[in-house]
């Protein structure tokens, strides 16, 4: 396991960088690409292979049913978010589903202000969850599964994250929906994502917000790295639209290059993923990250910049109110 992970990260290629207003994009490439194909979960819910629903008709907040009934694996990205049946979810780790199977799959939820049916399955939101709430997830998930072999996550402080969110932008949603963000600052999401988009046929992206190194990602098959692409992007520029202007500096690749090396050097757990695989976590002086290892293939690495606990806080002084959710959860 740590050979495959020291493999990739020996292997892969700073290219370009990109910069659009406070977000630039270093991007990744590994020249010797081999591995599995397979689909995302946009594309296998776009051929109806893929089923997401609610585990039983009263449903259960951590956990949902996957169905694939393709004959490909199914990529489900951490941190992409599903729309539909009882309330908004987003995945709590990656996990690649097998043709032919079921699965259940760990979830957080990203609109505490519903609990009942809009529609009997899911759909895809179109959404990754903005790179800030998405660390702090992964913390989180990455403590249950220290603790408690647990993929869960600290609910609460997933609410608080997207009850921020919706403060700092000024946003304001009936059910406490993530996507009612997306959905208000749409346009200027779609800046950030047109930008981006030459970038193409890469592995990963490392990502600047104010000219300092946020985090990566790196996908094994390019073909969906090319279909995550505006999710990853819209994901970081999420939190480019939170920043503060607290003086702009130039984004040095140098950054990046110490950061794969960091990885190298990061404490390894390992737990049998919730679908096919290992996942593995990953633990640093000043980073956290995660991996889907799969197939004899490293399918998803993702690393952050560990968040400074005062400055993330520090938007919700004016914030006290918080929602309530209904009884039935």
């Amino acid at each position: 396991m740590d050979e495959m992970i020291s493999n990739l990260l020996d292997t892969l290629q700073i290219d370009e960088l990109h910069t659009c207003d406070r977000m630039s994009v270093a991007t990744l490439s590994r020249p010797d690409e081999t591995g599995p194909k397979y689909l995302t979960m946009s594309q296998g819910f776009d051929q109806e292979v893929l089923t997401v629903e609610e585990i039983s008709d009263s449903g259960s907040v951590p956990e949902l049913s996957v169905i694939n009934r393709g004959e490909l694996h199914v990529l489900l990205l951490d941190g992409e978010e599903i729309r539909g049946a009882k309330q908004n979810r987003v995945l709590n780790t990656s996990i690649l589903v097998a043709p032919g199977s079921k699965c259940t799959v760990p979830v957080s939820c990203t609109e505490q202000g519903r609990w009942h049916y809009t529609t009997s399955r899911f759909e895809d939101s179109e959404v990754v969850m903005a790179q800030s709430l998405r660390q702090r997830k992964q913390a989180s998930v990455s403590k249950n599964v220290r603790e408690h072999q647990s993929f869960h996550s600290d609910q609460g402080e997933v609410w608080e994250g997207v009850d921020t969110l919706h403060c700092l932008l000024d946003i304001s949603s009936e059910t406490g929906a993530m996507r009612d963000a997306y959905e208000a600052r749409q346009e200027d999401l779609e800046k950030y994502v047109r930008a981006f988009a030459d970038i193409r046929d890469v592995n990963g992206i490392a990502v600047f917000l104010e000219g300092k190194l946020a985090g990566l990602d790196f996908i094994s098959y390019r073909p969906a790295m090319n279909d995550l692409l505006p999710k990853l992007i819209g994901s970081y520029a999420m939190d480019a639209l939170c920043e503060e202007e607290n003086g702009r500096r130039e984004p040095d690749p140098g950054e990046v290059q110490s950061l794969l090396s960091r990885i190298g050097r990061c404490a390894l757990e390992v737990q049998k993923s919730e679908g096919v695989g290992d996942d593995a976590r990953l633990d640093g002086p000043d980073l956290q990250g995660a991996a889907l290892i799969a197939l004899n293939t490293v399918i998803h690495l993702s690393a952050f910049i560990k968040a400074d606990e005062k400055s993330f806080k520090g938007g919700m002084s004016s914030f006290s109110h918080r929602r309530q959710f209904r009884d039935s959860m």
